[in-house]
This record gives C-alpha cells, sequence and structure tokens, in this order.
C-alpha cells in the first residue's frame, strides 16, 4: 500500500466512523498520502498511507491504529489491487494500562478498607468532562461533578463503583443535552 498515486476503497464497517483520503503533492516538500479518520467522539488521527503508520490525535482519548483482521475493525482500506489495511481501536495497549490502573485502584481502596479505626468516613468525589462534537462545527463540554461521603462503609469499593457508575450515567445525559439543543 506505499504506492502513494495508488486509489484507496475505504470501507466504514461501524456506524459512528468516518475516513477521509489526502493527498498532497508539495507540504514542506514532501509528498503527503493520508487517511484523517473520525470516530463518536470526533477527530482520532490519521493513516500514513506511505508508511502505514497511523498517528493518535492527543485529545481523541482512544488508541487507534492498524489492528488484524476484519473483526476488531473499525475501517477497512484497502487498494484496487487487493491489499487491505484494517483499522481499529488498539484493544491490546489500552488493557494493560486499564489493568494496570485498575489493578492500582483495587490496591489502595483495599487499603483504605483495611484501616483499623472505629470512626472512619471516606469521602468520594468525581468531576469528569469530555469535548463533545457538535452539529455545525460546534464544540461543548460534557461534565458531571458529584461527591458522596459515607461513616464508617463497609466496602469503599462497592461505594466507589456506584459513585463512578452514576457520574458516567450524568455524563451520557450531559452529552444527550448538548446534542438535542
Amino acid at each position: 500500500m506505499s504506492a502513494i498515486n495508488e486509489t484507496l476503497i475505504i470501507d466504514i464497517l461501524e456506524k459512528g466512523y468516518e475516513a477521509k483520503e489526502w493527498k498532497d503533492g508539495e507540504t514542506s516538500g514532501k509528498d503527503k498520502h493520508r487517511v484523517y479518520v473520525v470516530g463518536p467522539s470526533g477527530e482520532i488521527g490519521y493513516l500514513d498511507v506511505k508508511n502505514c503508520k497511523f498517528t493518535n490525535f492527543n485529545k481523541a482519548g482512544i488508541s487507534f491504529g492498524v489492528v488484524d483482521g476484519k473483526k476488531k475493525a473499525k475501517l477497512e482500506i484497502s487498494t484496487q489491487s487487493g491489499v487491505s489495511l484494517y483499522l481499529g481501536v488498539l484493544d491490546d495497549n489500552m488493557d494493560k494500562v486499564n489493568d494496570s490502573t485498575s489493578e492500582r485502584l483495587k490496591e489502595a481502596i483495599q487499603a483504605v478498607n483495611d484501616l483499623d479505626c472505629k470512626n472512619k468516613r471516606v469521602d468520594i468525589a468525581l468531576s469528569p468532562s469530555f469535548e463533545v462534537k457538535l452539529p455545525k462545527n460546534r464544540v461543548g463540554w460534557a461534565k458531571a461533578s458529584i461527591s458522596v461521603s459515607v461513616e464508617n462503609p463497609k466496602d469503599v469499593q462497592e461505594i466507589y463503583d456506584a459513585v463512578s457508575e452514576l457520574t458516567y450515567a450524568m455524563l451520557n445525559a450531559e452529552e444527550q443535552k448538548l446534542k438535542n439543543r
């Protein structure tokens, strides 16, 4: 797929994703051939067709790139000569990061659960936000903030999971409000 003059065929395999081919013969003295990818939450990054390398945009929040096979793919990019390349979320790398973070969180929660004291007060405050792409090239921010205090909790993990799930539901509701304005 390194032939820069070859026309690409882009197939969208999952709803919510888009891709656009871009060729530029002279930008900073370099020939460029890219495929820009947009997902359900906005711009993700681009594939440099010359070297088959995917570059994620920092604000994308996901790790996207070349995946093995159609099963994990969101997009299929192929040439007229029949060479195919699949793009999708890189689960393996994200799972390792998420597993490490999840394990660290579990250890910290267990340490709080193990505190030996008569009265224990646990305050959990979550205030996540993320950028939302709106129609007509507008941008909004979905925000949710909640704080919960519990005296002598039996299981901090249970409280955290409930607060986290509530915050996530609040974020989704705020996102829908923004999109329906």
